[in-house]
């Protein structure tokens, strides 16, 4: 995994790079981006640490979060700000989990939300310290443009071509028209299923995500062991977050990320990131009985 992370940062032939962003491996005929990959495997580490450790809780904070630095300042380095929230939010879920004391979740929880509103505080007045630090000036700017549309029209131009497709989808779908939205295969698939099936298809979309990650919460409960319970809940939350985001983002809830909407948004590297994913759960979910974190 740190393999793949770090060869991707190192100029070779194989390192693509596109709109500024190294993320990409080039093969023949085919690209692979290692972060959507690597998120199994990932989650599977934390969780073995966190389930090995879970009675000594500064041991399991110490381990799992310097492994949880590297990868995030890694994936960071490409820059891929989406990715790295995605993971921060999988392992932290799962730390939580592994804890057992009620005061100590809640001095943690306390802590991000300080935090949060801190970073916020300095996008918002003190954009060069961070640039100073390796953040890019666009992941400021659709901040900003989150905070205050009116601030920057042109980088609201995305959102807006979005909510005007999704508001003209009405009840059962605009088949007459289309709205073009800028990355509409991708980024922006929700908008285009709203505009297409209206209300209707978009409720459904949405009722089978809940009822999906339902059944990953259903089954995280019912595994024997920590380990499993730990991996489950992690690509629980992991998709739940994916989902949340990529929604929240086309309606201008959240600010723009480029999280792409699981099993739909087009790209190979993140659908083959989401098979690797329901595998892991599967096998996972058979060998609860033997513990997989023992091997």
């Amino acid at each position: 995994m740190v393999i793949l992370l770090v060869g991707i940062l190192i100029p070779n032939p194989l390192v693509s790079t596109i709109n500024g962003a190294t993320r990409w491996y080039q093969f023949p005929g085919i690209s692979l981006q290692p972060s959507e990959v690597a998120k199994s495997m990932f989650i599977i580490v934390i969780a073995h640490f966190a389930a090995k450790y879970e009675r000594v809780i500064w041991k399991q904070l110490l381990i799992t979060w310097s492994l949880v630095a590297v990868i995030l300042l890694l994936i960071m380095r490409q820059p891929d700000l989406g990715t790295t929230i995605v993971y921060f939010v999988s392992a932290f879920t799962i730390s939580i989990l592994a804890l057992k004391s009620t005061k100590l979740i809640i001095t943690i929880l306390a802590s991000l939300v300080v935090a949060v509103s801190g970073g916020l505080y300095l996008v918002v007045y003190h954009v060069t310290l961070l640039e100073k630090i390796g953040f890019k000036s666009y992941q400021f700017r659709r901040i900003h443009t989150w905070l205050d549309p009116a601030s920057d029209p042109n980088s609201f131009y995305q959102v807006d071509r979005s909510l005007k497709a999704i508001g003209s989808g009405t009840m059962s779908g605009n088949n007459s028209s289309s709205v073009y939205i800028p990355e509409s295969h991708t980024d922006m698939i929700f908008s285009t299923i709203a505009n297409q099936f209206g209300f209707i298809g978009a409720s459904l979309l949405l009722i089978l995500f809940m009822l999906f990650i339902h059944q990953l919460i259903i089954a995280a409960l019912h595994m024997k062991n920590s380990f499993s319970t730990y991996v489950i809940a992690g690509f629980a939350m992991m998709f739940a977050f994916n989902i949340f985001e990529n929604i929240a983002m086309t309606i201008g809830l959240m600010p723009l990320t480029g999280i792409p909407l699981p099993f739909i948004s087009y790209g190979g590297s993140s659908t083959l990131g989401n098979m690797i994913a329901l595998g892991t759960i599967l096998a996972v979910i058979k060998n609860d009985d033997t513990s997989l974190s023992r091997t």
